[in-house]
């Protein structure tokens, strides 16, 4: 349950923050940050088409990486 309901929190704010920044298609981005007090690391990439955004994110604690796709709207 705390899985869904981070993994879908992550997907939110990287929405907004995609539509916020205007990334640029076809390039990666890395961000390290904290949530909470446990450190992670989130990775994308939104392809050429410009709809999905693909990447994952990793608790360093633990150094596994966990899947992350959406779509982008707006």
């Amino acid at each position: 349950m705390n899985r869904k309901i981070i993994t879908t929190s992550i997907l939110l704010n990287l929405s907004m923050l995609c539509h916020a920044l205007n990334f640029d298609k076809n390039m990666c981005y890395d961000f390290d940050g904290k949530l909470g007090t446990t450190e992670l690391q989130l990775s994308f990439f939104i392809p050429d088409s410009g709809n999905v955004l693909k990447g994952n994110y990793c608790y360093k604690k633990y150094d596994t990486k966990i899947q992350l796709i959406g779509q982008l709207n707006g």
